[in-house]
């Protein structure tokens, strides 16, 4: 059905409810009680056309979304004379360049907050339509992204940007492309990384069905522990370390 029509059908049925209560408020037969049900079913009808509207713009905004190249890289020095490698990743601005003029037509508005908690913060984002209807999407619970040489605040900064990254992908459905060949440059964990990542994935209480299994896995950006890269193992190790101290 044409969008134009959903919006006269909610505008005739706007001056028909309004209509109602506009009787019932002047009839001398008609309590509080009523016309406070009424107004219910007003908030109810709207809320209804809003979550309509949200969805159908959604749905119109993520087939419109272009594959973004990866043109950021991490680039991680090599140790004792081994050369370092490169990994690639799409940049926030090079996605928000992207996308904000698709959302702001569809009228769209997105805001972030953060939740901390023991085992990392879960990154929240809102995603608001002028329709009035909002959703709420989040990360597993990360944390802060210490590789490198960051400090405390680089570290917490570092993840926020990775979140972000993380989220607007994932809502929007976007898909990333490039020449990715990080496996090759670093390969992954050996057969003894692999053996003390999950000994202490065990000690931390972290299991695989477990949410927090997820977590850690975005946080190593591979989707079991045998494809976590070599790089991330520093890290990774870190991090169980401190869920295991928490537990």
């Amino acid at each position: 059905m044409p969008e134009q029509s959903l919006v006269q059908q909610r505008e005739t049925r706007e001056m028909t409810t309004s209509d109602m209560l506009m009787a019932a408020a002047q009839s001398p037969d008609v309590d509080a009680a009523k016309i406070r049900e009424l107004w219910a079913i007003k908030r109810e009808m709207d809320s209804v056309d809003a979550e309509r509207g949200f969805k159908q713009a959604m749905a119109r905004a993520q087939a419109r979304m272009p594959r973004i190249s990866k043109q950021g890289k991490i680039v991680v020095p090599g140790k004792e004379g081994k050369s370092g490698h490169q990994t690639p990743y799409a940049l926030y601005e090079d996605i928000d360049t992207a996308i904000r003029p698709i959302l702001t037509e569809e009228g769209f508005s997105e805001s972030f907050t953060a939740e901390p908690t023991g085992v990392g913060t879960i990154w929240h984002c809102i995603v608001a339509h002028r329709a009035g209807h909002q959703e709420r999407y989040s990360t597993p619970p990360l944390p802060a992204d210490a590789t490198g040489s960051k400090n405390a605040v680089q570290a917490v900064f570092s993840a926020n940007s990775y979140a972000k990254r993380y989220l607007r992908c994932n809502i929007w459905n976007i898909i990333t492309v490039g020449v990715d060949d990080d496996a090759k440059a670093t390969g992954y964990l050996n057969d003894a990384q692999i053996k003390e990542v999950c000994e202490l994935l065990n000690e931390a209480g972290i299991f695989p069905e477990d949410k927090r299994m997820r977590g850690f896995l975005a946080f190593a950006e591979a989707d079991s522990v045998p494809h976590i890269q070599k790089h991330k193992y520093s890290a990774c190790v870190v991090m169980l370390r401190k869920a295991k101290e928490s537990k």
